[in-house]
């Protein structure tokens, strides 16, 4: 042990050293592990009631945060933004009032798309069977399908022969 461990150890037996900038006037403070971090309660700060009052209102801070919290890029932020503003305008509206009626009317939609059938298949491989999962789509209901999306057949007079 060298000298000088020796008297930081023998002098100030503690494990967190704190040392301020010299014109905040404090002076070294020495904490054991169980008082470092540790505050007054007079001195902890009260939560702020009002977080946001940075922002324009407490709609765009509940935005934001949302936006944050989801992570959504600045395209997915424009285009919910946009949604929002048709809401209010009136030339939208959603029905939709939590989690899970979003599930059940994507599961609605899901099941009026062209189904994929999931099966298993068996296949030897060097003495044993392996199983992969496997998903497919009828090629033939797939193209009835695609027959019936306006999008796609715009152009068609509806007559094939």
């Amino acid at each position: 042990m060298t000298a000088i461990a020796a008297s930081c150890s023998t002098n100030h037996p503690h494990d967190f050293k704190t040392e301020f900038h010299p014109c905040s006037k404090c002076s070294t403070l020495y904490q054991s592990f169980e008082d470092f971090g540790q505050q007054n309660p007079e001195h902890i700060m009260a939560p702020d009631s009002e977080p946001w009052h940075l922002f324009a209102s407490e709609g765009n801070y509940i935005f934001a945060m949302i936006a944050v919290e989801a992570g959504l890029s600045s395209t997915q932020v424009d285009t919910l933004l946009t949604l929002v503003h048709c809401i209010g305008k009136g030339m939208a509206s959603i029905t939709l009032v939590n989690d899970a009626g979003l599930h059940t009317a994507s599961d609605r939609a899901v099941s009026q798309l062209t189904p994929f059938l999931k099966f298993k298949i068996t296949v030897p491989y060097k003495g044993e069977d392996v199983i992969f999962q496997v998903h497919m789509c009828p090629l033939w209901d797939w193209a009835l399908n695609l027959l019936q999306n306006p999008s796609l057949t715009l152009h068609s007079s509806g007559k094939f022969e």
